[in-house]
């Protein structure tokens, strides 16, 4: 699983591609009266910041196929991340699981010094 990782990190960003219809910024053009004569479809990769906003960065056609890939290998990196945390809660469980039946056993095994005894 890491070098599956190692290998996804290498190129992954994060984000979904979308395809984005936009208004031009000329007033008199009909996109602006009709949302069907919109210009695009423009590719934009959409994303949260690091202060939570969504956002987004336009990619040129030129790349949208590498950046398609690397968008995939972000949602692929995720995936073997919630494996690997799954497999590191098992783990914890089953060490914490060990933990309370040592203790029980050590308790057992002391008498009964430490229940009901004077304070």
């Amino acid at each position: 699983m890491f070098e599956e990782l190692q290998r996804l990190a290498e190129i992954a960003i994060p984000g979904t591609v979308v395809e984005v219809r936009l208004r031009c910024g000329t007033p008199s053009c009909g996109c602006h009266r009709d949302p069907a004569l919109r210009h695009g479809p423009y590719p934009y990769v959409k994303y949260r910041s690091p202060s939570g906003r969504s956002t987004g960065v336009y990619v040129p056609r030129e790349r949208e196929v590498e950046v398609r890939r690397a968008a995939a290998a972000w949602s692929e990196a995720w995936e073997v991340l919630v494996m690997l945390g799954e497999a590191n809660l098992e783990d914890l469980r089953q060490r914490l699981r060990s933990q309370r039946k040592a203790r029980a056993r050590s308790g057992r095994s002391a008498g009964s010094a430490g229940k009901g005894g004077k304070r």
